[in-house]
């Protein structure tokens, strides 16, 4: 879990706490690995990380981030896989190709209008109502949905869902 209110520049105390909290993950243990934010690093159509968070692109990379959860707007954002603002189609031996960047934003107080045109990384933008939920059925396998609302009683509906499969262990 990220301040996002405070620095995370090179030699920080934040950006020295993700980097040795990340580097002792044992990924023979601990197969998903996820980070989670309030301001988000990326979002709306915006090809550059946001709040100050650029030096720690590389750690996310670097240690095999799956996905980052950000907050802070009020819609539903998923990107590809990316890296410094563009998709990554090449994956390592372990099938890891980059962090997917989530903004779960929509069960807010008011929707975010949405009045510009998709960058080329967004695969999901979205100003419904709506809440997300992440599925792990095993160390190689796991799913996320994002949900339409819906009045009690009635099932939710799946807006959009993307599968992430990584071999295991990851190294």
């Amino acid at each position: 879990m990220l301040n996002t209110e405070m620095s995370s520049k090179n030699n920080s105390k934040q950006f020295q706490f993700v980097q040795n909290d990340l580097s002792t993950v044992d990924r023979s243990i601990t197969p998903w690995v996820f980070v989670f934010g309030h301001r988000q690093m990326y979002a709306y159509n915006i090809s550059t990380p946001e709040n100050d968070m650029g030096d720690l692109e590389p750690l996310l990379m670097k240690y095999k981030v799956d996905i980052a959860f950000w907050g802070h707007i009020h819609f539903a954002q998923a990107s590809c896989p990316m890296y410094k603002g563009k998709c990554i189609n090449d994956q390592d031996e372990s099938g890891y190709d980059a962090p997917i960047h989530t903004v779960i934003g929509n069960a807010g107080q008011s929707l975010t209008k949405i009045d510009y045109s998709p960058a080329p990384w967004s695969l999901y933008n979205v100003a419904k109502w709506g809440f997300s939920q992440v599925s792990i059925s095993n160390a190689t396998h796991m799913t996320m949905n994002f949900f339409l609302d819906v009045p009690i009683g009635e099932q939710p509906i799946i807006d959009h869902s993307f599968d992430l499969v990584r071999e295991y262990p990851r190294v």
